[in-house]
């Protein structure tokens, strides 16, 4: 078994050799409710006037993932509002090449040191993982002690109104009074809006010795009660009067915990380091009773991306938590779901309405974005396959029963409203858009390729979950129409069109018309005509000229990656890595976005571990240059948790260990394998393809092992790239010029 302890993580700490000058070079913190992002102040923070802030200073600024622009957004989502900065401004200037700062990604702790003319100033930070607390702490030099931190407010008005036409941003909503009072012990900040609401900051600074300052701050949100200012007063109140080493062990222990769930060493240091960054982000960024993962998550900055997107960024942003055995997490994407089922009800148009669920492109956590016919109506039928991924990781009956089942027969029943069945006896789907094919001009097409995957996954998914659970519906025969009826995948010579009425003939960063192959599997991978069909739509997608961005090589990625091309899908990942990723490991689209790093981790497990085909597959990908390779407690579907190593290019061990009592089928990795349960030696039921079929009981051990290798003694260390440790956070070998094809990337 592997251990979790710090060391393992110290190679892949974000190190910063000046000062972060942008909020793609910040260290980020946070609990899933408050971030901060912690860079210098010269660009963005601004007064009223426009001047900067400060030109000499360090800043923390402050987000929140509930914190939105409360009032009539008439018709638009209600976009995400700054709060504010906590700046560190010294006595003298900052020598800004001496700068130096560390993110533990172990303890989730942010450590620096700002030399200035007179002194330093010596700084840790975290976001408290149980508690809303942001925690500064600051240690100076004699000569550095008249440095100050202040609280700079920042006027609540979204970020988005700069991105919007004049008429569109008249309908963002304005904050009204502005309030600031340092008259207490504990400072307040207080936005109220026109319906009522506020946002809260509240802080305090203790002087622990000459010298020696803590500042805890929180920040609060109500929409109308008043509640915000004693919650936010209250938790400062709280960790002022806690006692300091309890503080730090309730942070740690969580973040130990959280680390403890699953383990994946790979023998690249640039892309391990990159992957646990990833890790660290899930647990910063959400939690089980927090509203949905948006595009920022709690952190805030100037973005055009101030809330939900629905038509590809959610399921991308949750796609790692599954198999990274993160679930407890993900709980916040179907939970805010079932909360606002009444508004995706409301999301139909009227005629359609009935029993049927749905949901546009871009919301606030109130899930309220009206679906029009003609425009993107598979988003929440798309959004469910996350959440059938999220049942198949834990097998919990409860989930299925209480939160996918009704999710997926009303985004069902909402395309079974719409299709009609044409005169050559097959059923048809009226004019969509494929998301964001065409870009402004936004073109539709019949039968697209998008829909008709979605409609075609979910019906053969409620069917098969009617049959193995024996659930009573009436719409069980229209389903299996829909499978025996519905029609065939537009194609042409390209491969996939977009639809019935339009070629893929443009380039276009969405995959949305390949999706019949990676993620849904509708297409048969396995089978001859069904993977030519899928490789040669590819290929058309990627060797077109168009808007190619991040997200279109992590899904490549994975794409190739169960087309057991590991090689390729190596050749994605660094391309990725190499060209898109900023040094924070966060992706910029205009502005900053989750979503592209969080699947590239997801594309990452692709490459070791698959199971979305009825099968546990490790090791199908793994690239030709990776020799070795170990991972603990991954999470496949079927309710396993799956550990395996890689030594010298050879599979060593592979366990799975069952929390259900579920038959596993495993394709094995093995020449000549021994199959052992609870120690004891079995034989499993052969199947085809190399694919074995074993009846595991609850918390039940299977082991598979090379006969030859039973004995192996295993070298505990990876040999890896030394100059590439640490190499996230800013003052690295960053490079930036026009985007390579993947093919490219072969000799690079």
């Amino acid at each position: 078994m592997m251990n979790h302890r710090k060391d393992n993580f110290r190679e892949c700490d974000p190190t910063w050799l000046r000062m972060p000058q942008h909020w793609g070079e910040s260290a980020l913190i946070g609990n899933g409710y408050i971030g901060a992002s912690i860079y210098s102040d010269t660009n963005e923070a601004r007064s009223p006037d426009g001047r900067p802030i400060s030109n000499n200073a360090l800043r923390w600024q402050i987000g929140r993932i509930d914190a939105t622009a409360q009032g009539d957004t008439t018709g638009y989502l209600e976009p995400r509002v700054p709060i504010g900065d906590f700046l560190l401004e010294p006595g003298s200037l900052i020598v800004w090449e001496d700068f130096r700062m560390r993110l533990d990604l172990f303890q989730a702790e942010a450590r620096g040191e700002m030399p200035t003319k007179e002194g330093c100033v010596q700084f840790r930070s975290i976001v408290h993982a149980t508690r809303d607390l942001l925690i500064i702490d600051l240690d100076c030099d004699a000569g550095a002690a008249e440095q100050m931190i202040r609280f700079h407010p920042q006027e609540a008005i979204s970020p988005w109104f700069y991105f919007k036409s004049e008429t569109d941003a008249a309908k963002i909503p304005k904050p009204l009074s502005l309030e600031l009072d340092e008259s207490d012990e504990i400072a307040l900040s207080i936005q109220k809006f026109p319906t009522g609401g506020q946002q809260v900051v509240a802080w305090k600074q203790v002087t622990l010795k000459e010298g020696t300052i803590r500042l805890f701050a929180s920040v609060a949100v109500d929409r109308g009660d008043g509640s915000a200012v004693d919650t936010a007063r209250q938790a400062v109140a709280a960790g002022c009067a806690a006692d300091w080493e309890l503080l730090l062990r309730e942070h740690r222990d969580w973040w130990s915990q959280h680390y403890s769930r699953s383990r994946l060493r790979l023998p690249d240091t640039l892309i391990n380091s990159f992957y646990q960054n990833q890790i660290y982000k899930m647990g910063a960024a959400t939690r089980a009773e927090a509203p949905v993962l948006d595009i920022l998550g709690p952190w805030m900055t100037h973005t055009p991306w101030p809330g939900v997107w629905w038509n590809l960024n959610v399921q991308f942003i949750y796609s790692p938590f599954y198999v990274s055995n993160h679930c407890d997490l993900a709980e916040s994407l179907p939970r805010t779901l079932i909360k606002n089922i009444d508004n995706l009800k409301e999301n139909v148009p009227e005629g359609f309405r009935g029993s049927a669920l749905a949901i546009g492109r871009a919301s606030t956590f109130d899930c309220k974005a009206f679906t029009e016919i003609g425009w993107e109506i598979g988003n929440l039928t798309y959004v469910c396959h996350n959440l059938w991924r999220h049942y198949r990781s834990t097998m919990d009956h409860g989930f299925l029963q209480d939160t996918l089942w009704p999710l997926l027969v009303g985004s069902v029943d909402f395309y079974l409203g719409l299709i009609e069945k044409g005169e050559d006896g097959k059923l048809h789907l009226p004019l969509s858009h494929s998301p964001e094919y065409g870009g402004h001009l936004a073109l539709q097409s019949h039968d697209s390729n998008y829909d008709l995957a979605l409609l075609k996954w979910a019906c053969r998914t409620l069917i098969d979950l009617s049959q193995e659970f024996e659930f009573e519906d009436s719409k069980l025969s229209q389903w299996e129409e829909v499978i025996h009826s519905l029609t065939a995948f537009p194609v042409d010579e390209r491969g996939l069109k977009v639809g019935a009425d339009l070629s893929f003939a443009t380039g276009h960063r969405h995959f949305c018309h390949l999706m019949a192959g990676y993620p849904l599997f509708v297409l048969d991978l396995e089978d001859s005509k069904d993977r030519e069909l899928y490789e040669k739509s590819l290929k058309n997608w990627l060797d077109l000229e168009g808007v190619a961005t991040g997200f279109t090589y992590t899904y490549a990625a994975s794409a190739y990656a169960y087309l057991g091309k590991g090689d390729d899908a190596l050749r994605c990942i660094n391309l990725v890595i190499r060209h898109f990723i900023e040094p924070n490991t966060m992706y910029r689209e205009r502005g900053p976005v989750l979503e592209t790093p969080l699947h590239l981790a997801d594309a990452i497990h692709d490459l070791v571990l698959q199971s979305a085909r009825g099968w546990i597959d490790v090791f199908a990908a793994v690239p030709s240059t990776w020799k070795e390779l170990e991972f603990e407690n991954l999470r496949a579907e079927g309710g396993f948790l799956v550990s395996a190593r890689l030594h010298q290019g050879k599979p060593v061990y592979l366990k799975i260990q069952s929390e259900a009592s579920k038959i596993c089928r495993v394709r094995c990795p093995f020449t000549n394998a021994v199959f052992k349960i609870q120690g004891e030696i079995v034989e499993p039921k052969p199947l085809s393809n190399g694919i074995f079929e074993i009846d595991l009981e609850q918390a039940t051990l299977l082991e598979i092992f090379e006969e030859s290798q039973m004995a192996t003694s295993l070298p505990s260390e990876f040999p890896g790239q030394a100059h590439l440790s640490n190499y996230f956070g800013s003052d690295k070998p960053w490079r930036f010029y026009s985007m390579p094809s993947v093919e490219s990337l072969e000799h690079s």
